[in-house]
């Protein structure tokens, strides 16, 4: 017996010994949430692998984390800062329907140029314009974000998206894009100082935002400041948008562009990309602005208004303020032989109305072509426009130039 309870006392003596290896608890979500924090090892994986459906960044820095949202689930990151830095191609990206993104810092993230760093359609998988699930992310919500010092664009959202309350800043080519998409809605956002790389040319796709393939899209109640290339931008094919009491102030090109967006007289042959928000009464209504100091980069005539028309149909301009600018307000028709339109429309300027507006201090207003559209002269109509400071009227064709006093009293 003594022998017996040796061996097991020297046994239970040497297992004591050995040396004690501890497992990290795996990270598991409870009651539908997962909170991590900057130590969590093996995060991308651990978010990739949850079925959470709201998951919580603990306030701190992270580095590289890369996010395919997943559908119906929220993401929430107030304080929590993501670098990529530098080398990480995107902060959360994928064509997932009904994600919400909250509260993060993201910077040093990108690789390529119209592709947001935050973006709700897959790189790659996309032939503009991007319609229909599977192909886009439908109803994201990007609310309360920083999005700065990136490559290429900062928040790319489709049909239903929502970017709201958020900072997009110092971006190499854009802050906010669209590559299709019906029902966005842009509302109380700061976003300056986009197109930070020289090399980018701004009259492509370079500024603070550029919006195309879109219909019923809503922008309101945005700041919009020191750009190096466009303000608020609707560049092909968008219908039926509403650009509605935004500040725009220091902007290399026009503060308010309408190009290229044309309504066919007869709806029913709308494309089905364009079609679903039909009947639509314009392209764009554009009320209750103000611009200040719009077309710096001094372009030339007739570019870089405080609001500009160029090649497009059923525009209304009414109630804006222009203040300082290059130009006050003004229309351009011009060939377009090479924009990637759904319409077989020409392109020319149709059915234009422009009433109410003050003009202060901005040098011009008027109407140019050079494509032979003299008809356009007959489509803009003007009533109760005010201006104050020398003033310019231009109504030019390639052959001359000539005043129009009725832009001046409607």
């Amino acid at each position: 017996m003594k022998s017996k309870f040796a061996a097991a006392l020297i046994a239970a003596l040497l297992l004591a010994m050995l040396p004690v290896v501890f497992t990290a608890a795996p990270v598991s979500a409870q009651n539908g949430v997962l909170r991590v924090t900057p130590n969590t090892p093996n995060i991308n994986q651990v978010i990739a692998q949850s079925n959470a459906r709201k998951i919580i960044f603990a306030r701190g820095d992270y580095t590289k984390v890369q996010v395919v949202p997943k559908a119906r689930t929220t993401y929430i990151g107030w304080g929590a800062n993501l670098n990529g830095m530098g080398n990480t191609e995107f902060a959360f990206r994928s064509s997932a329907n009904q994600v919400t993104i909250k509260g993060f810092n993201i910077f040093g993230y990108g690789r390529d140029l119209q592709v947001g760093v935050i973006s709700s359609i897959q790189r790659g998988n996309w032939v503009e314009p991007v319609q229909g699930s599977g192909t886009q992310g439908m109803r994201w919500r990007v609310i309360g974000v920083e999005v700065h010092h990136n490559i290429g664009a900062g928040v790319l959202v489709a049909t239903g998206g929502l970017i709201r309350g958020s900072k997009i800043y110092s971006n190499s080519q854009i802050g906010i894009t669209t590559h299709g998409g019906h029902n966005i809605r842009v509302v109380g956002n700061e976003l300056y100082d986009n197109k930070t790389d020289p090399n980018i040319d701004p009259f492509w796709e370079g500024g603070e935002t550029k919006f195309k393939f879109t219909t019923n899209t809503k922008f309101e109640n945005n700041f919009v400041h020191d750009s190096r290339g466009a303000g608020i931008w609707f560049d092909i094919d968008n219908l039926g948008s509403v650009v509605r009491n935004n500040r725009v102030e220091n902007v290399a090109n026009s503060c308010i562009y309408a190009e290229a967006n044309q309504l066919p007289v007869n709806q029913s042959t709308l494309p089905a990309e364009l079609a679903q928000g039909a009947p639509y009464a314009y392209t764009m209504l554009a009320e209750g602005n103000t611009v200040t100091n719009c077309g710096t980069n001094d372009r030339g005539f007739p570019w870089g208004a405080g609001m500009q028309i160029a090649a497009s149909t059923d525009v209304i301009f009414q109630n804006n303020t222009v203040n300082n600018s290059t130009e006050g307000i003004f229309v351009v028709s011009q060939a377009r032989l090479d924009t990637p339109s759904l319409l077989p429309i020409d392109y020319q300027v149709e059915r234009i109305t422009i009433n109410n507006n003050r003009v202060n201090n901005s040098n011009m207003v008027g109407a140019f072509q050079d494509n032979g559209d003299t008809q356009m002269f007959n489509e803009i109509s003007m009533a109760g426009n005010t201006y104050t400071g020398p003033m310019e009227f231009r109504w030019t064709t390639n052959q001359g130039l000539s005043s129009l006093q009725g832009w001046s009293q409607g």
